[in-house]
């Protein structure tokens, strides 16, 4: 394909969208990836990404269970559990949250789990993003 060969192809289903709306549509999402790397503790994958929104609604969820908390994490995302403890170590590592260990009623290894400030912050920053 030469340059500038895509533009001059024209797909089947190209009567059924608005290019316009499509091409403003494509250039909001890359500036949210684009923002999403430059300033979300992801490391760079897609896991990091849904860890970090996955712990806001875990903790905004109205349930309070602390011992749960993590349970819940691993059993909502489609990750190791490996996985998502190596990255809420690096979350912790950067200030992102705080844990300690407590001795539950149910389970006396279970981790409590605080986010900071500074998670918060930041997560009011990409709600504002996405919105707009």
């Amino acid at each position: 394909m030469t340059p500038g060969a895509l533009s001059e192809t024209r797909h089947e289903d190209a009567d059924l969208v608005d290019l316009q709306e499509v091409a403003g549509f494509t250039a909001w999402a890359l500036a949210v990836r684009k923002w999403e790397r430059e300033r979300l503790p992801v490391a760079g994958t897609r896991l990091g990404v849904e860890v970090f929104l996955q712990l806001g609604w875990t903790a905004s969820s109205g349930d309070r269970d602390q011992a749960s908390f993590l349970k819940r994490l691993y059993l909502d995302l489609p990750y190791s559990e490996k996985g998502i403890r190596l990255h809420l170590r690096r979350l912790e590592a950067d200030g992102w949250l705080v844990t300690s260990k407590t001795r539950g009623a149910r389970d006396s290894r279970a981790s409590q789990v605080e986010l900071t400030e500074k998670y918060w912050r930041l997560l009011r920053d990409y709600m504002k993003l996405l919105r707009s």
